[in-house]
């Protein structure tokens, strides 16, 4: 009779640590494709935010900022009283004179007019620094993507120690040497080679064009969010695939 083979149980420490991540990186891309952060951002620089929306973002701007818009109304056109002239006398002129002196004899003598509205109003408390720089940092499409990065070759580094875990030691002995070095290290290092993964994709955005993540659309960060966690959990679970995919390109034929 052939002898049943069992697989080796993962350890529940390991099952813990991979669901955590996997939660963790749904959040992260729920969060980026959901949450918009240009109102936080502009709590957090309100001068660079108000350059970069432009006028077709100032309502935005003033909603966020709670600008009143008599104050916006008063910034952008001044209103100024026609002067009226007095009737005078050609001859005399003492028309005009008494006119002006009872007209600044009012303005002397007649208190401000205080509107009861603006005495009893109460200044809106502004929005929370601290709250704004929490949502932007967790939802702002760079550092998101840096999240996604991490989480995902920290993912791939969970997935290739329990595959190993799994693995019969016939099965051990016939796993190249350096491709066990990988399955067998920390997820920490395998974390680390996503980050760099998003660095240089990060760095040929930028080379690129000015501000690549001023317009973005939900459907572009999809694609570009899924592509970069796609090869940091490649890097993360075995750098060896990514060589393999490399022979399969073609090269230079050596000479005859």
């Amino acid at each position: 009779m052939m002898g049943k083979r069992c697989m080796k149980n993962i350890p529940k420490r390991q099952i813990v640590v991979t669901a955590l991540a996997l939660v963790s990186w749904l959040m992260l891309y729920a969060v980026g494709l959901l949450l918009e952060s240009v109102e936080h951002r502009i709590v957090l620089a309100p001068v660079n935010m108000k350059k970069q929306l432009g006028d077709a973002g100032k309502d935005l701007y003033n909603k966020v900022m709670k600008i009143p818009p008599s104050e916006v109304a008063g910034k952008d056109s001044t209103f100024v009283s026609p002067a009226v002239k007095p009737p005078t006398d050609p001859v005399t002129k003492q028309t005009a004179d008494l006119t002006s002196k009872s007209a600044a004899d009012l303005a002397t003598k007649s208190p401000p007019v205080i509107s009861p509205q603006h005495s009893t109003a109460l200044p809106e408390p502004g929005p929370s620094v601290a709250w704004a720089f929490f949502v932007a940092f967790f939802c702002y499409s760079p550092t998101n993507m840096a999240m996604l990065t991490l989480v995902a070759g920290f993912l791939g580094g969970c997935v290739s120690n329990a595959v190993v875990t799994t693995m019969e030691e016939e099965e051990l002995k016939k796993v190249p040497e350096r491709q066990l070095a990988f399955l067998c290290e920390n997820p920490l290092a395998a974390t680390m080679r996503g980050f760099v993964i998003y660095l240089c994709l990060v760095a040929g955005l930028y080379v690129a064009m000015d501000d690549p993540f001023k317009d973005s659309t939900p459907g572009q960060y999809a694609r570009l969010a899924g592509s970069l966690s796609l090869v940091a959990f490649v890097v993360g679970y075995a750098p060896t695939r990514i060589e393999g995919w490399l022979r399969m390109a073609p090269g230079p034929q050596p000479s005859k």
